[in-house]
């Protein structure tokens, strides 16, 4: 990350999102936005600040996000926080994207509420994170959708009320989709100078959750090929397995 760059870009998001906005948005808000550039140039503490600050805010059990777009075939967490006083099963490796509940909230243009209440049909796709309810919504800047970020409570089906709603769509829109596309957009160069055009072509497929056959098969490689390339870039990026690699890999491709 070129220091000079990030620098004068944190400063750049300071004067558009906080000094603009002071008076716009409540004091809680705009301080998170604010830890958040603070953080900047470390993404995971950054992101962990602002999902634990709406873990916090929304009284809620768990919250993540990730980046994707709604035609790939799983959607991976980036990061997660959970309550520290509960027992969460944990929200790890890929889920499927093309079914309902999530495409619902990719093609939404605001905050989805979803729960066992309100969609009884939804239960056997919660059956393992343990959800309950959820506030949904999907990440986007300028019209271009990049992720999504959810809250979930795994103690009650509550529904959040208006006040929370309108809360949640404001710092997503307004602070945290603008910060996170910022730092993505800076980091991009350097992860891709890492690997190689033929690492890229595999490690795309692979992030969107074929196999090694399939990754080989459509690409036209030996299987053995596509390991290797896929080993390589595991090293590269200083990634343990499958998912890291997709996961540090996803935003960008």
């Amino acid at each position: 990350m070129n220091a000079a760059y990030a620098s004068v870009l944190v400063q750049n998001l300071k004067v558009a999102l906080l000094d603009q906005r002071r008076g716009a948005a409540p004091a809680s808000m705009l301080d998170c936005a604010a830890h958040m550039l603070l953080c900047f140039d470390e993404p995971g503490a950054m992101y962990s600040a602002a999902l634990r600050f709406m873990l916090e805010r929304f009284r809620a059990s768990r919250v993540d996000f990730g980046f994707g777009s709604r035609d790939k075939p799983v959607y991976i967490p980036n990061a997660v926080e959970t309550a520290p006083d509960l027992s969460i099963p944990p929200f790890e490796g890929a889920f499927p994207n093309q079914i309902w509940p999530v495409q619902q909230v990719w093609q939404a243009r605001g905050p989805v509420y979803q729960s066992l209440r309100s969609s009884p049909g939804i239960a056997k796709y919660w059956a393992g994170l343990g959800s309950k309810s959820k506030l949904a919504r999907r990440l986007e800047v300028g019209g271009q959708v990049f992720g999504l970020i959810c809250v979930d409570d795994t103690d009650a089906v509550r529904a959040w009320n208006a006040a929370d709603l309108d809360y949640f769509d404001q710092f997503i829109t307004q602070f945290f989709s603008p910060i996170v596309r910022a730092q993505v957009r800076l980091e991009r160069p350097s992860i891709l100078a890492q690997l190689t055009e033929a690492e890229i072509s595999v490690v795309r497929l692979a992030a969107c959750g074929l196999t090694y056959k399939e990754v080989a098969q459509r690409l036209g490689k030996s299987p053995n090929t596509v390991d290797n390339q896929l080993r390589s870039a595991r090293a590269k990026l200083n990634v343990r397995n499958q998912v890291e690699l997709a996961q540090a890999c996803l935003k960008w491709l």
